[in-house]
């Protein structure tokens, strides 16, 4: 990560919206732990009071951060591990 919200791979780089930043940056953060879905949300949501508690939102950041990932190159399986009924673990 740049500081612009770019993850930078071999000269490669892909843009992250903001939520997409925040749940990577809590993936890297504390790599390589598994980090729970539960914790995610929470500590991505902190300054967002009143926010629904809704997973689903998360699969879909989580998805896209995959898909960005491979547009650098790399295996989106195995950089972002998902350990069912856990979380989800960075790999990379």
């Amino acid at each position: 990560l740049d500081g612009n919200r770019r993850v930078l791979y071999q000269g490669n780089s892909v843009h992250l919206t903001p939520f997409e930043e925040r749940y990577l940056m809590l993936l890297v953060r504390f790599r390589p732990t598994v980090v729970t879905r539960e914790a995610l949300w929470q500590l991505a949501q902190r300054s967002k009071e009143g926010e629904p508690y809704d997973f689903k939102i998360l699969d879909v950041v989580m998805c896209r951060i995959r898909e960005k990932i491979a547009r650098l190159g790399l295996d989106p399986k195995k950089s972002i591990e998902t350990i069912w009924g856990r979380g989800f673990r960075l790999l990379v």
